[in-house]
């Protein structure tokens, strides 16, 4: 998984490429914490380049959207293919976590 950084003034985006399984699941666990302790309390997560994710990868997810909760952010995510927002759908996750279709809604929904 590889991991691209967009830093703003509010909020981080974070471009995911690749599978997102347990190696990916603990790096995007680590970004999160490190965006946390640099002030960062709010963080979108482009899924535009992820087209597989696990349970490994559904628990990261939960994970970061919880430590982002806690700190008084939030965890976002857009651009979704259908197998994958399928994913979320099927394990109920997309009841516990904001999904939206772009990054302009994305944004919306940091206000």
């Amino acid at each position: 998984m590889e991991i691209l950084h967009d830093i703003k003034e509010n909020y981080a985006i974070l471009k995911l490429k690749g599978h997102l399984d347990l190696p990916a699941s603990g790096l995007l666990e680590t970004e999160v914490n490190t965006l946390i302790s640099n002030s960062t309390k709010n963080v979108l997560l482009d899924f535009s380049g992820v087209e597989f994710i696990n349970s490994a990868g559904l628990r990261g997810i939960f994970i970061s959207s919880n430590k982002l909760k806690a700190s008084g952010g939030k965890l976002i995510l857009y651009s979704l293919h259908n197998q994958v927002k399928e994913i979320f759908t099927i394990t109920g996750f997309d009841k516990a976590l904001t999904i939206a279709t772009s990054q302009e809604e994305a944004e919306a929904n940091l206000s």
